[in-house]
């Protein structure tokens, strides 16, 4: 069942006449009942999932492989809160969009080494195995459907 409030997330590397890119997921009417949302909500996050998915992490790919200083991280020579960012950033496309991501991502190692490096630093670690760090929910950001998930 898809509720009425999806999380409004826009693309805004793509611009046409001056206009920021489309939704990525979007509700068009947040008072409207699920069921009439339900085929543009499909509509949407199979071109998120087709198109801008793979763009985004591509990009980000290219980012570590022209960084000269460490093609480990994604700027300087150390972790940075950027690394940080993407790493979450990665973990919640894996909430939301298992399938999805776990496909993209094939084509993206040296994000799914930039992940794990981040998750497998032993502060962090215990971090986000403890209470404190607030787990993925369909109340946050990334939220799961299982139906539009590829």
């Amino acid at each position: 069942r898809l509720p009425t409030n999806f999380m409004h997330w826009q693309d805004k590397s793509v611009q046409r006449n001056g206009q920021p890119g489309a939704w990525t997921y979007a509700c068009l009417f947040i008072a409207n009942a699920t069921e009439p949302q339900k085929a543009e909500a499909k509509r949407h996050s199979r071109d998120f999932i087709a198109q801008r998915l793979p763009k985004f992490l591509a990009y980000f790919e290219c980012v570590l492989e022209r960084n000269s200083e460490s093609r480990k991280w994604m700027a300087g020579k150390g972790l940075t809160y950027v690394d940080l960012s993407m790493a979450h950033v990665i973990a919640g496309f894996r909430f939301a969009f298992p399938l999805a991501s776990r496909k993209a991502l094939r084509a993206c190692p040296r994000l799914r080494a930039l992940h794990d490096e981040v998750l497998a630093r032993p502060r962090i670690k215990r971090y986000v195995a403890s209470e404190r760090r607030p787990e993925f929910d369909n109340d946050g950001l990334f939220r799961r459907y299982r139906e539009l998930d590829g």
